[in-house]
């Protein structure tokens, strides 16, 4: 549950005066893609164009190498320069109203520029938080990016704040923390919290519950559906899985090898899906929901139930079963305390009145499951 109370007017939801009639804040002309190898220019991305209104929920979906997170890398100027190049048009509607053309700005200064429009949540919360270092030092970095005047006592009276409205539980211990010592789900909340604190007005999502467990997954989905739903704020959402999307965005773009074969609304996208390769995706995503359609027929749409079912983590080959030797028990070391991580240790004394995701991790350290 999102504590909405305290959302500065960014993320209240007013979409204020283009409520009724939604302003087009992001357009991408012809964008195409080139990536540099031994053997010349390889074509990655192919004439792609589309528009973003401000509140829409665009979901771009694809199979694995379909240019769905090169065509985000692209237009959030994430790609390498000396490796790649951009040909097309990638315009940004300003809060004057000016339009910015990414393109036209020199390559060093679009970090900037973009850290302004869009906020990004990446596709796995490990990678996206460094291990070694501690919770406070990386969300306060990320803070004086936006508000370099908060002095150190305002910064840590932010942070606290955030987590409340994010659903952080344990306060300034979680601060202190390193990101192993929190579970998944707790993690790309911080993450979460960490891109909206830039003031942009489009999230990009890229595949975000891709490395999480299924329960974890359908709480993440619900937990940016519940943020968009009370900020208003406008949302790219990157995934090969249909039900997410369908269950998401109101708006849908399907790519293959790297170029267009169907947008359109989310209702027209599912409910009368044109691309034959359109067709295939749902019937083998209803496939996997065990909900296959009649030949022939078109195929019903996924629905949001059980959206990204989780894959094993280490999938054992088939074959037959062969029984595995007994293994020896180990007693445990003498001591009250329990190594939980690299950077800490926390006693038996002490598990009860730490944060649940503290708890967690010290669980599942000590049966060798993962939760």
């Amino acid at each position: 549950m999102i504590n909405d109370n305290k959302l500065n007017p960014a993320e209240t939801g007013a979409a204020g005066k283009n409520a009724t009639k939604p302003e087009v804040i992001l357009q991408v002309e012809h964008l195409s893609v080139w990536v540099r190898g031994n053997e010349g220019e390889i074509p990655i991305i192919h004439d792609i164009s589309f528009e973003l209104k401000d509140g829409e929920r665009w979901g771009i979906a694809g199979e694995s190498g379909a240019g769905k997170s090169m065509t985000m890398n692209a237009i959030t100027a994430l790609l390498p320069q000396g490796n790649t190049r951009i040909e097309g048009n990638i315009r940004y509607r300003q809060a004057d109203g000016s339009w910015l053309n990414l393109l036209e700005i020199p390559y060093k200064k679009r970090h900037a520029v973009i850290a302004r429009l869009v906020a990004i949540i990446f596709q796995d919360s490990i990678n996206a938080l460094n291990p070694n270092e501690r919770i406070l030092k990386q969300w306060g970095e990320t803070v004086r990016l936006h508000r370099p005047e908060l002095s150190q006592e305002d910064l840590l009276a932010h942070l606290l704040e955030r987590m409340d409205i994010f659903g952080v539980r344990g306060g300034e211990k979680t601060l202190h923390m390193f990101p192993d010592q929190c579970s998944g789900g707790m993690r790309q909340r911080i993450a979460i919290a960490m891109a909206l604190e830039s003031p942009a007005r489009i999230l990009i999502a890229d595949e975000p519950t891709t490395s999480l467990d299924a329960i974890t997954q359908r709480s993440t989905v619900d937990f940016i559906k519940e943020l968009l739903d009370r900020s208003g704020r406008t949302l790219i959402y990157i995934s090969h899985n249909l039900g997410i999307l369908q269950y998401i965005c109101d708006h849908i773009m399907v790519l293959r090898d790297g170029r267009i074969v169907e947008q359109g609304t989310a209702a027209e996208v599912f409910g009368n899906p044109q691309a034959p390769y359109t067709q295939e995706l749902i019937r083998e995503t209803r496939k996997i929901l065990g909900k296959e359609s009649p030949e022939g027929e078109n195929p019903e749409p996924p629905g949001p139930e059980n959206p990204e079912p989780a894959e094993p983590e280490n999938p054992e080959p088939a074959g037959p079963e062969i029984p595995k030797p007994a293994e020896p028990e180990i007693p445990e070391p003498p001591g009250p305390e329990i190594p939980i991580s690299p950077h800490t240790k926390i006693s038996e004394k002490e598990l009860p009145e730490t944060n649940s995701c503290m708890a967690e991790y010290w669980q599942r350290a000590e049966t060798g499951v993962e939760k």
